[in-house]
């Protein structure tokens, strides 16, 4: 709602990892500017440049701006592309332009806005399988996170992450902003299906379990909760009566205070004998000063932030 200087988030979730997002309104591109909550750890400062941080073996195509995080997840910020990529240009965060683009497609559109330019920024993720992750990057009206990109062949490239979003038109650099976590999952709540409709007031936010209820053969459970999503990755799980997990996918949307989201898992409501709402923190990294302009060379630094 626009006119209420609110921000709308719709969101696709699969096992706790953020697969397809949207953004629209007025701090669309920044979860952040809803309410700032992400405080610089002035002991962990950093900056990455291309000869920092070598590849293992093989040639280096696009250069290396990276962070090396305690848990095994590294994030090398790729670079930019105009969106959409198909026969633009794509550069390095430092404006240094790429022989040819990572990758060939994100088969999505951005709905252009007048006074503004459509970008693709692209990381490269890799560490323990289950990873989540999160995009944020400031100063402009849309975002969508649009997941693992194609090459060529129409094959997902699936250690490639990227994120499509509006930039002012005068802005020169952006600041890039990267969630991540392999955590340990924590259980904030338990819910029963046969409790039907339920609410857990914790420490530090409340969840409401709506009515579960089967669809062609699969559970669906509406909840709603006002934790801190731009802070922590959250998922919900199934587990059946003979203990077995099992993972779902969220359809839903969110703002400045409550996350409403419907689960759905493939299993039947009969065999459910519990649901888990389950939570880990982010750890973000920033890029600062990315070249928004092909060719025009920046000093790109970085540094770890910390959620409060």
């Amino acid at each position: 709602d626009e006119s209420n200087n609110q921000a709308t988030l719709k969101v696709t979730i699969e096992n706790g990892r953020i697969i397809d997002q949207s953004i629209t309104g007025p701090s669309a591109s920044n979860p952040q500017n809803m309410k700032p909550d992400i405080q610089i750890d002035a002991e962990r400062p950093s900056t990455l440049t291309p000869e920092q941080s070598k590849p293992r073996g093989g040639s280096d195509e696009f250069g290396r701006f990276v962070a090396k995080l305690s848990d095994g997840i590294t994030v090398e910020l790729v670079g930019v592309c105009e969106h959409p990529n198909e026969g633009k240009r794509c550069w390095r965060p430092d404006g240094s332009l790429m022989d040819k683009a990572p990758y060939k497609t994100t088969k999505k559109r951005l709905k252009h806005d007048e006074g503004y330019n459509d970008y693709e920024f692209v990381m490269r993720l890799t560490g323990p399988s289950g990873t989540s992750d999160r995009w944020s990057v400031p100063g402009g009206r849309q975002g969508t996170d649009t997941g693992a990109p194609v090459d060529k062949d129409g094959n997902r490239i699936s250690d490639l992450r990227v994120y499509t979003v509006n930039q002012s038109q005068n802005k020169k650099t952006a600041l890039v902003r990267i969630g991540v976590t392999a955590a340990e999952w924590d259980t904030l709540a338990t819910h029963n299906p046969k409790d039907e409709e339920e609410t857990y007031t914790l420490e530090n936010g409340a969840i409401a379990f709506g009515v579960a209820h089967e669809k062609d053969g699969d559970t669906l459970l509406p909840v709603v909760h006002n934790f801190k999503s731009r802070t922590m990755a959250i998922r919900v799980i199934a587990i059946s009566h003979s203990g077995q997990s099992f993972g779902s996918s969220c359809s839903g949307s969110g703002g400045n205070v409550l996350h409403s989201c419907t689960y759905r898992s493939d299993v039947p409501l009969n065999d459910i004998r519990e649901f888990r709402f389950l939570s880990r923190p982010y750890t973000w990294i920033e890029f600062q000063n990315v070249s928004l302009r092909p060719g025009v060379k920046t000093n790109v630094k970085s540094r770890i932030l910390s959620g409060d």
